[in-house]
């Protein structure tokens, strides 16, 4: 969570992120958002549901549940939703990251053909990220 914190941005459209993971491949998230102040903190629960497929489809699958009062906040996460970096994009309950654009955008995109395998799940207090690759 530190990490995150020192990670977003001066004009993210985020003011504070703190992630718990939890058994299952769920994640507990906790979104303050910046704009409109007034706004409680959001909680959700991401489910990873989709595995990146290398190297035809790079992008990993998170749904998104458990979000209380999703109609009463629904313009202020569509603002949210057109203000994510490249690569990852919020399609109402599914977030896709792309770790092809992603990459990319911070200037990493050869890093990816490296790796031929990329495998992320959950436990309790922990993200595991497991990574195969191959040096050309």
């Amino acid at each position: 969570n530190a990490f995150i914190s020192v990670s977003l941005p001066p004009r993210a459209p985020v003011r504070h992120l703190s992630v718990h993971p939890q058994s299952g491949d769920r994640i507990r998230v906790r979104a303050k958002l910046a704009r409109p102040e007034f706004l409680p903190p959001i909680n959700a629960t991401v489910v990873i549901e989709r595995q990146p497929q290398l190297p035809q489809s790079p992008t990993l699958g998170l749904r998104i549940t458990g979000l209380a009062g999703l109609v009463a906040l629904a313009g202020p996460v569509a603002s949210l939703a057109a203000k994510l970096p490249r690569g990852i994009r919020l399609d109402g309950d599914l977030l896709t990251v792309d770790f092809r654009e992603a990459l990319a955008e911070r200037g990493y995109e050869d890093l990816l053909r490296l790796v031929q395998r990329v495998v992320v799940h959950s436990e309790e207090g922990r993200v595991l990220i497991e990574l195969e690759g191959a040096v050309a």
